[in-house]
């Protein structure tokens, strides 16, 4: 366990002194998947389902074949929707999403006061991931997408942007490492915000109950590193609630959450406190595994 965690706070490391320009398209960096979020905003560990494919393309097919449909309240007026599709297979699995979200009335101010403007901002991400099975429990992980973001009639697109990923998983332990918004061209005005993300996460099951802890740290270019906490209590597997933080030098941000599990359905809910920046936010999803 020691090794992997060095290897990736040395990966960490290299990214903190890489990612120091400016980034556009940050919008990538709204975070994705009701249970994830209420876990302080972690995943790369500990994901499933479709929205793996969003913290770990290593993960993408981990938790079974699946469908789900998320629906989340971001930045004021803003709504939006996450779709995930995964399978699992022989060799590793495949999933895909869609992110879309739409904000009317955004208003431009440059001081406190009155707004000079307003316009509407909507913004799109399409994903597809593939993971491979490796020996030793690794697997490995690819993502591809390209977004679509339209300010007032300006549109500015791009593709394909890359995500990859690790992922090792031993008993009760598992281990996730991931390079998210890698760009394969220079097309863009402004880098996009590249990140990376590692972390840790310990499940115990005793009889009927259960309990899983994460950790995990991530670093997003020009800002500073955060670390998310999250701890999962569950009973027999079909009821959960959810607590964490997600940890900045200049915020602590709780998040909360509770989901419930029926097979093939699955519920979920979220909510992040607030801030001064976002206000509260908040998100649903619904599951099906098929």
């Amino acid at each position: 366990m020691t090794k992997y965690i060095i290897a990736g706070l040395l990966v960490l490391s290299i990214a903190v002194n890489t990612f120091a320009e400016p980034s556009g398209a940050a919008f990538l960096k709204i975070p994705n998947g009701a249970a994830e979020i209420s876990l302080g905003m972690s995943g790369v560990a500990h994901s499933r389902g479709g929205s793996a494919a969003f913290w770990n393309p290593a993960r993408a097919g981990i938790g079974g074949s699946s469908l789900g449909l998320q629906f989340f309240r971001w930045l004021g007026d803003g709504r939006g929707t996450f779709g995930t599709v995964a399978f699992k297979t022989s060799w590793g699995g495949i999933s895909a999403y869609l992110f879309d979200l739409g904000i009317d009335d955004f208003e431009a101010r440059e001081r406190p006061g009155a707004a000079l403007s307003t316009f509407t901002v909507h913004q799109s991400v399409l994903a597809v991931s593939a993971a491979l099975k490796l020996p030793m429990n690794l697997r490995v992980g690819l993502t591809t997408k390209g977004y679509l973001e339209d300010i007032y009639g300006d549109v500015a697109a791009q593709f394909p942007l890359l995500d990859a990923g690790l992922a090792w998983t031993t008993g009760k332990y598992s281990v996730g490492l991931m390079g998210a918004n890698l760009p394969v061209n220079d097309r863009m005005d402004s880098p996009p915000p590249m990140s990376a993300r590692f972390g840790v996460s310990r499940k115990d099951i005793i009889g009927d109950y259960s309990l899983m802890d994460v950790a995990e740290y991530s670093v997003v270019r020009k800002l500073k590193g955060q670390a998310h906490l999250g701890l999962e209590a569950g009973y027999r597997e079909r009821f959960f609630l959810r607590a964490g933080a997600s940890i900045s030098p200049d915020e602590v941000r709780p998040t909360f959450g509770i989901g419930f599990e029926s097979n093939p359905y699955r519920i979920d809910a979220a909510m992040v406190l607030y801030d001064e920046a976002l206000g509260s936010t908040w998100r649903v999803g619904l599951g099906y595994r098929i």
